[in-house]
């Protein structure tokens, strides 16, 4: 294999592992996703999480180091409706109605989440009352402006474009960030492919938070 093709076999068996841990830690009430880019690929891995994790109450969804995109707010119609009634067969497990609702959601978050990435976790806990979990996130939201640079070296120089703004017109997340509800220090090199097996406090913390929230026994 290549380098770019060996990164992206470890990166799939890296999230296998975490959602793994995620069902055995919890009981299977606890789901997981990692959005590893806010484009048509993170919106891919976010339905097929819901779908897979359907008869799951509970959903940890992983933005550490998503650099963002521009499909956060097809994101949010997929995360921000609760369940409003279960489905329960005679046989095998129940199911929300609406079928992709969760019962409560966990968003975990670094410094390297940034611009789309850090708009879903906001929306997440406005909307939904997700609690944010890890490392406050990197502050540039909105997309730059490129400017070329003739004179000289030549290159390019980034600019905000804009910047989002509260309802009381003060600045919401620009050069703020995502400021975690649980805050947490950074795993070295802080980088979630970093954190394996056990060594994931993130994933833990966000697990406990949800076992807390269900009243789950066991929850620390």
């Amino acid at each position: 294999l290549g380098l770019r093709a060996e990164r992206a076999a470890r990166y799939v068996d890296w999230a296998a592992a975490a959602r793994a841990r995620a069902h055995d830690a919890s009981g299977g009430s606890v789901g997981y996703c990692h959005l590893s880019e806010m484009e048509d690929g993170g919106y891919a891995q976010l339905v097929r999480a819901l779908l897979a994790e359907a008869e799951r109450p509970c959903l940890i969804v992983d933005v550490r180091a998503n650099a963002g995109g521009s499909i956060s707010e097809l994101a949010m119609r997929l995360l921000l409706a609760p369940p409003l009634l279960w489905h329960a067969p005679r046989h095998g497990g129940r199911s929300a109605y609406p079928e992709l609702a969760k019962a409560h959601i966990a968003i975990m978050v670094d410094e390297f989440t940034s611009s789309d990435g850090e708009l879903l976790a906001h929306a997440c806990r406005a909307a939904r009352g997700a609690a944010v979990i890890g490392a406050r996130t990197w502050g540039g939201v909105l997309s730059m402006e490129d400017v070329e640079i003739v004179s000289g070296p030549g290159g390019t120089l980034s600019l905000p474009a804009a910047q989002l703004l509260a309802a009381d017109g003060t600045a919401a997340l620009e050069n703020v960030g995502v400021v975690p509800d649980v805050p947490l220090a950074p795993v070295p090199p802080s980088r979630p492919g970093a954190a394996t097996g056990s060594a994931d406090p993130h994933l833990d913390a966000a697990i406990a938070h949800l076992m807390r929230q269900m009243g789950l026994a066991g929850a620390s």
